[in-house]
């Protein structure tokens, strides 16, 4: 997916470079006098078409988003993530009896602290629990 994929309305590929480099420009600016002609020249181009507003504001929100992300990247507790499996570990092969999978297999779910078939034992006992006060 590339950044013209992104914004909502057709933009011309020109309109989205420019305001890409204009967010480049702009986080590089600081709060001096000698950059206010940066900034003119910014409103301008930001007022020349309702299409240079419309790839500024969502090219803009993503860098905003972006820049979120980076900043919370290093209060994230690497030991508390959980992988995701991989897909070699998916695709094991099925047993003679269908997709049902081996009962070694299920004894021995590496990412549960249960049997696979315990799941649903627990599912039947809860239905029977909620039908037979009802019917007694």
């Amino acid at each position: 997916m590339n950044i013209h994929e992104w914004l909502g309305e057709d933009v011309p590929a020109a309109v989205v470079e420019k305001a890409i480099d204009w967010i480049a420009v702009l986080d590089d600016l600081e709060n001096k006098p000698e950059e206010q002609a940066k900034r003119i020249a910014f409103y301008q181009w930001l007022g020349e078409d309702a299409a240079h507003q419309q790839a500024f504001a969502e090219l803009s929100e993503m860098w905003a988003k972006t820049a979120c992300l980076e900043s919370l990247k290093s209060k994230i507790d690497a030991s508390q993530v959980i992988p995701f499996p991989l897909k070699s570990q998916q695709n094991k092969p099925a047993s003679k009896w269908g997709n049902q999978p081996l009962l070694a297999d299920s004894m021995m779910c590496s990412n549960t602290f249960a049997p696979s078939w315990l799941y649903g034992v627990t599912l039947v006992t809860m239905c029977l629990g909620l039908i037979l006060p009802a019917i007694f």
